[in-house]
């Protein structure tokens, strides 16, 4: 039993939510960088993260529209929220300068909250057991839900 907890899905999976998380500590980054080199107050250097919110409304559209209708695979999904990160951290890296100004930050602020977003529900989605019953199959999501899981006792990556 213990052995299976340390199979190769489990670590890699493990290790993206790990890396996710990582990411989600960026926002010492962006406030030291807005309270020393921007002399911006709190105020407004924590008002800043209400810019994720939009992020986080797109981004739990994004997840819906992509386990509801799309049949892609799900590593897109994955390298999608990624891609925000990664473009998010490049926006900081090459914008951050004394004289850019507060109003820079905004479209890398949204960009985080939908990576983040993306990310969150996609490992958590492929980290918890179907909750949907595979003996009522009524819709069709839980028909696709079910075949998903019912070729393999546990619950495996793609």
């Amino acid at each position: 039993m213990l052995l299976y907890v340390f199979t190769y899905g489990r670590v890699l999976g493990y290790l993206y939510m790990f890396l996710t998380l990582f990411f989600s500590s960026a926002s010492t980054l962006t406030t030291t960088y807005l309270t020393s080199v921007l002399s911006v107050d709190s105020v407004h250097t924590n008002s800043l993260s209400l810019y994720l919110i939009p992020g986080f409304a797109v981004g739990g559209f994004v997840c819906f529209w992509w386990f509801r209708w799309q049949r892609w695979r799900f590593r897109f999904l994955i390298a999608g929220g990624m891609a925000c990160y990664a473009l998010y951290f490049a926006i900081l890296y090459f914008g951050v300068s004394p004289a850019s100004t507060y109003e820079m930050l905004y479209f890398p602020m949204f960009l985080r909250g939908l990576g983040m977003m993306i990310l969150v529900i996609a490992f958590g989605w492929r980290r918890t057991p179907s909750t949907v019953s595979c003996n009522n199959r009524a819709s069709s999501w839980a028909s696709r839900r079910c075949s998903d899981t019912s070729s393999s006792p546990h619950f495996s990556w793609p």
